[in-house]
């Protein structure tokens, strides 16, 4: 009988099996690897046989007919490049050796220099006749990459074509002029990205002053009446550090050492914290919001831990100040064994939600707390990334280990009908989507945390087909910010849709607050911290890309 837990072990026992027979039918590694990932992805969406036999064949036959279509597609795109590669041996007829040579050179220019264009140029070009000046600028264009060079190869092919049809110096002369035009159409290029450049960094700071401006003497960021251990201090704390590596402004620095040691001064000596807390005077007191009434409190949330696993390792790498590497190892160490000791379920490497007191008194021993039987896949996420650096910060091979498993375990989320991340595994390990904004939270911001292409491409696709034009994500339970937040940082680990992440960007832009904060909708002024914090994250890794 096959569980669905047992995925993790199949990929693990057919991953290179499956990868040298499609390497041996394909002969191509790139294109192996992406015959792989799309084998395991329709195996997890469709698959429900039972028998272990029947696993292996259903596999093979998949991989089978994913390469059989690759064939395909390859075997049109040569057609049509032979019957170029004919027309060029046609305008240099001839009889001799050289011309010979020089016929089988061109052909081979050619086909190289259509190879470099996207699909959809090339079918523009079905049959023209070769100019020798003409095939020198294309062999000049050839091997680059990048627009202008596209471009360049796109214009001297247009220039052959026209040679065809009129004089070799009609075609020069447009070849000229179009490459006048590109000219100016990349300093237009330039002048724009330097644009989106600029605005990228004012808002970067807009955001981080937000942040800063909420952060008090002692290093806790009050929002609301309330100082959320997770959402409000360690994702804003991420997006200081990445905000700092951009512009090494040292007051991100001051403002994330300031909250490490806040934090530090609320842990528990078990090695957990509250989720949220309320300042009275110069003290910080257990308190929940309204939101979570049901609970009487609640501790020991993983995503805390996890989180204050990852800061504490990258300001590790960062600080100069020895108390606070020796206060933050100290810390790391009881956060990490008590997330392992409490929240880990052995039975299948995830984690457990949190930690649910009984009664009122925030005293209450850990015995006190009852397992809250749910398994949110952002959560899992967040575990694996605080588990990797928790190996390196503690130097434990056994985190890794964990974090291996539980990667290889993370496909159990995914929801086959919906076909994206599911919220969550509930008591009984069934998917479940509650709340139901917070699908396309799941899938993006796991898909930043994970960073596996053959796990999340298709449910990234998903969500980039929910979004509605102007980059926002309406739903009757709103978080619209958050939803777009997540499918721009899971579109930055695994790339999709273009144009969806420049929606994206702009509504993100139109909703941020003159103080510098994000709505969390179009129509609500409200602002919040970890919004803030997310943004800078994404606004870093766009703004350190070379562009």
């Amino acid at each position: 009988m096959m569980k669905r837990e047992t995925w993790a072990d199949l990929f693990a026992a057919y991953q290179n099996p499956l990868y040298r027979y499609l390497y041996r039918m394909c002969g191509s590694r790139e294109v192996a690897e992406e015959l792989l990932q799309e084998t395991f992805y329709r195996a997890m969406l469709s698959f429900t046989l039972r028998d272990a036999k029947a696993v292996r064949a259903w596999l093979y036959k998949v991989a089978r007919h994913l390469y059989i279509d690759w064939l395909r597609r390859q075997t049109a795109e040569r057609k049509m490049v032979d019957s170029i590669c004919r027309l060029v041996g046609r305008g240099y007829a001839g009889g001799d050796p050289e011309t010979a040579y020089e016929q089988k050179e061109a052909a081979q220019t050619v086909e190289r220099i259509m190879r470099q264009l996207p699909e959809r140029m090339r079918i523009l070009f079905p049959t023209f006749r070769l100019d020798r000046r003409l095939l020198g600028d294309a062999k000049a264009c050839e091997g680059g990459t990048g627009v202008k060079t596209r471009r360049l190869i796109s214009l001297v092919l247009c220039g052959m074509l026209l040679s065809g049809q009129g004089t070799a110096a009609l075609a020069g002369e447009w070849s000229r002029a179009g490459e006048a035009l590109v000219r100016k159409a990349d300093a237009a290029e330039e002048a724009n990205r330097r644009a989106i450049r600029s605005e990228r960094l004012q808002r970067l700071e807009r955001a981080a002053r937000f942040i800063l401006e909420r952060q008090d003497e002692h290093g806790a960021m009050n929002e609301s009446g309330y100082i959320n251990t997770d959402s409000n201090m360690l994702y804003a704390l991420m997006g200081l550090i990445q905000a700092y590596d951009l512009t090494r402004e040292s007051a991100y620095w001051r403002a994330v050492e300031r909250g490490l040691w806040w934090l530090m001064s609320v842990q528990t000596a078990e090695g957990d914290w509250h989720l949220s807390y309320r300042r009275e005077g110069d003290a910080y007191v257990p308190a929940l919001p309204g939101s979570y009434r049901r609970f009487a409190a609640i501790r020991g949330v993983d995503t805390t831990m996890a989180l204050f696993l990852y800061v504490a390792g990258e300001a590790d790498k960062r600080t100069k100040n020895r108390e606070l590497k020796a206060k933050l190892r100290q810390s790391a160490e009881r956060a990490y064994r008590f997330l392992v000791r409490h929240n880990l379920d052995e039975t299948d490497g995830l984690f457990w939600s949190s930690y649910q007191l009984r009664e009122g008194n925030a005293n209450t021993p850990l015995s006190g707390y009852r397992l809250y039987k749910v398994k949110y896949a952002a959560d899992n996420a967040e575990t694996y990334l605080g588990l990797r650096a928790a190996a390196d910060l503690l130097g434990d091979p056994r985190a890794d280990a964990i974090a291996e498993r539980l990667k290889r375990q993370f496909s159990r989320f995914v929801d086959r009908k919906k076909g994206v991340i599911a919220v969550m595994l509930d008591e009984r390990g069934e998917t479940a989507m509650r709340p139901a904004y917070a699908r396309w939270f799941a899938t993006g911001w796991s898909a930043w945390l994970l960073r596996e292409r053959w796990l999340f491409a298709q449910p990234l696709s998903v969500v980039a087909d929910h979004m509605d034009d102007s980059g926002a994500y309406r739903q009757w339970e709103g978080t619209f910010t958050l939803s777009t937040l997540a499918f721009l940082l899971g579109s930055q680990a695994v790339p999709v849709r273009p144009e969806r992440m420049r929606d994206g960007e702009r509504y993100l832009f139109s909703v941020q607050q003159p103080n510098g904060g994000l709505a969390d909708e179009a129509d609500v002024h409200s602002t919040y911290v970890n919004l803030a914090g997310m943004l800078l994250v994404y606004l870093s890794r766009e703004l350190a890309k070379k562009n």
